[in-house]
């Protein structure tokens, strides 16, 4: 069983608020006991973290289900409040306007028995691509310190902490944090070779750049039945650093795991020692990489390939 098979993300409705509350509480003690004091959570979990139910009327809030449990939850929203539950007095509900607005990013709680198995990851997905079909191209929200981790590798950038008052008289620090679309910062281009398919990509370099692209790949993928791909890359800024590597190729592994028979990579602007490493995780996961200087010695080692399904070897 896939991880994707594991878990299946729906609509959250009114009865399942019980049940979400139950979880946020569980998260929030179990995943934010390195970072907060229990009092700071019990503080926040009474206003700060909660169940806005405007969400769910909007049909913008979801839960993700393992074996018909809740194992995260998460949402977004075209009003203009940016976090907390219905307790919070000052929730602002007027709709905001995605030529000028950021879209926000709402309420996101994983189970501490279901962290780091790529459910957070799959839920923000499933935001964003509904806040694109609003119209909305950039995004904002307040992260918890124990969130930073996810958004960052997602391509979300942090601002000054806030430190936000609890009922309790003390107070609790937040991250705000916000991205633009990442198509926007890339172009992709896709021909059909035989044997494979080829893409190009150029634009920006950043950890939400090539999350994005690869989304794109893996729908072409699956829709033309093509699992050898070669990609050429040729973005622009600074390398990503090795966690940012890490963590990108870890939960790739997990959600293409096997969807790809040979994937190729060609990086015009390399780092040699981040690219090898990079193309390690992936074998090490299962996920047959190669990384090739120029697109002559990755072509050919994709038809090579032909008929197989195993690991590459580095070399």
């Amino acid at each position: 069983m896939t991880l994707q098979e594991a878990f299946r993300i729906r609509c959250a409705t009114l009865a399942d608020v019980p049940a979400i509350e139950s979880l946020i509480a569980v998260s929030a003690h179990g995943l934010g006991a390195g970072d907060y004091s229990r009092a700071q959570i019990e503080g926040a979990l009474r206003g700060a973290f909660g169940v806005d139910t405007q969400l769910l009327e909007d049909r913008s809030y979801f839960v993700a289900e393992v074996g018909g449990q809740l194992a995260g939850c998460g949402g977004w929203s075209f009003r203009r409040t940016l976090f907390g539950g219905d307790t919070r007095p000052d929730r602002d509900p007027q709709p905001l306007d995605p030529r000028t607005d950021a879209a926000k990013i709402r309420a996101f709680f994983v189970h501490p028995s279901h962290a780091r198995r790529g459910i957070g990851a799959a839920l923000l997905e499933r935001c964003e691509a509904e806040a694109r079909a609003r119209g909305f191209t950039r995004f904002e929200l307040m992260a918890t310190l124990p969130g930073l981790r996810l958004y960052g590798a997602r391509g979300y950038r942090p601002g000054e902490p806030v430190y936000w008052p609890l009922p309790n008289g003390l107070s609790i620090e937040f991250v705000p944090m916000s991205k633009e679309d990442s198509r926007l910062s890339y172009q992709l281009k896709v021909e059909q070779k035989p044997g494979y398919l080829h893409f190009s990509v150029t634009g920006r370099n950043s950890p939400d750049t090539v999350a994005g692209y690869m989304q794109e790949v893996i729908r072409e993928v699956a829709a033309r039945r093509c699992p050898r791909v070669l990609i050429e890359e040729n973005l622009e800024g600074p390398r990503l650093g090795t966690m940012e590597v890490f963590n990108m190729v870890t939960a790739g592994a997990k959600r293409y795991h096997g969807l790809l028979e040979a994937l190729a990579y060609v990086d015009l602007n390399p780092e040699v020692g981040v690219m090898r490493f990079a193309e390690d995780v992936a074998v090490n996961r299962g996920i047959p990489v190669r990384v090739f200087r120029n697109v002559e010695g990755a072509e050919k080692w994709l038809l090579s390939r032909s008929g197989s399904a195993g690991p590459s070897t580095p070399g």
